[in-house]
């Protein structure tokens, strides 16, 4: 039996309570930008039915028409509003239209306070201007509000479906686990028992590994991630055990940068490739073979394999329920950007390989 080994021996709730945030400061340019250009398009036609030239009449339905944005988007983060109601859409159209008419009254040289008695009709004209242009500003608001409100109800729902497939997947691993541990305990316990009348220092060597195997599993199940040198403790106790109960039939080797020991994994997630490995590429094979464990960095990205000298993959080669979920659990956990890989090995045996990100700092 070879021990050769290169290295020193989250779940996450999403809130129900979903808030749209109120329209940034850096959103008024957009908005300003929206509303100078329907200006721009409405001063025209004015212009049309309208005496004082195009310029004339594009000053006061900037000053009007961005008066009434400006009010709007003060009146929303006053009030703590996510977006316009009836009310606050009527008093800043209001607020707007009193405030534009006096600021373009005066930039086209007009007094403010003679402009009632010499130019009713300009005033008319202007009053007219803020009931099309006001509701088409508190309208374009309100639409873009829902959207917005739209938008992040569908990512909070994408965020809490991802969140409850997660948990019922983890579930699923924990049930499993339940399952598959007292199979390997009763099989372990009886071969100690076998082992104590005539090879009682190998019986006392495969219970100190099955302990040291039981207490880390105990300990993984209650953690959302661990580190990749706990992980590797926990596949070395396994296949310690495995290779007592196998003899010489296998064989194992962990290559592992020492640098990426403390890298944060999923529990369970090595251990499961390496039973799968021994059980159906090592053990059916009359001489046994070896298991070969590596984890290194590849562009950004920590790749992790498991790879035997086994019988190899065929078209009726079983694919196990822990293989499975470990698909799922890696497609899940890491957002369908983790890879899961099984590829043939020459001559013999098969190699699964995992990719998954590297979590920021490479540290828990």
């Amino acid at each position: 039996m070879t021990r050769s080994v290169q290295y020193p021996v989250f779940s996450e709730c999403s809130s129900r309570k979903r808030r749209t945030s109120r329209p940034p400061i850096k959103n008024m340019a957009r908005d300003f930008a929206i509303v100078i250009t329907l200006m721009l398009v409405l001063a025209g036609l004015l212009n049309l039915v309208l005496e004082g030239g195009y310029f004339f009449n594009l000053r006061y339905c900037l000053a009007i028409g961005l008066s009434i944005t400006i009010s709007s988007h003060f009146l929303m983060q006053w009030g703590s509003a996510d977006n316009l109601n009836w009310q606050t859409s009527l008093a800043a159209i209001l607020l707007g239209t009193a405030i534009g008419i006096v600021i373009g009254t005066v930039a086209n040289g007009i007094n403010p306070i003679v402009m009632i008695e010499k130019y009713p009709g300009l005033l008319l004209a202007l009053l007219v201007v803020s009931l099309i242009c006001g509701p088409a500003i508190s309208y374009f608001f309100y639409s873009q509000a829902a959207i917005s409100e739209a938008a992040a109800a569908l990512r909070q729902e994408e965020i809490e479906r991802i969140s409850y497939e997660q948990r019922l997947t983890e579930a699923n691993f924990k049930i499993l686990q339940a399952q598959i541990e007292p199979h390997f305990l009763f099989n372990t316990l009886s071969n100690v028992l076998s082992l104590i009348p005539t090879q009682p220092d190998k019986a006392g060597q495969m219970l100190s590994d099955f302990t040291t195997y039981l207490r880390a599993s105990l300990q993984q199940t209650r953690c959302d991630r661990i580190r990749l040198e706990d992980e590797l403790a926990t596949v070395r106790s396994f296949l310690d055990i495995m290779a007592v109960r196998m003899g010489n039939r296998l064989s194992y080797h962990i290559d592992v940068q020492p640098e990426l020991l403390s890298v944060p994994v999923p529990p369970l997630l090595i251990q499961p490739l390496v039973e799968n490995a021994v059980e159906h590429g090592i053990d059916p094979k009359p001489e046994g073979g070896s298991i070969t464990i590596r984890a290194v960095l590849s562009e950004g990205m920590l790749q992790l394999e498991v790879r035997d000298n086994g019988i190899g993959i065929t078209s009726s080669s079983p694919v196990g329920v822990g293989m499975n979920n470990i698909r799922e659990r890696l497609n899940l956990i890491y957002n369908g950007e983790a890879s899961f890989q099984v590829l043939p090995n020459s001559p013999h045996g098969a190699t699964i390989r995992l990719t998954i990100p590297m979590t920021a700092g490479g540290n828990l």
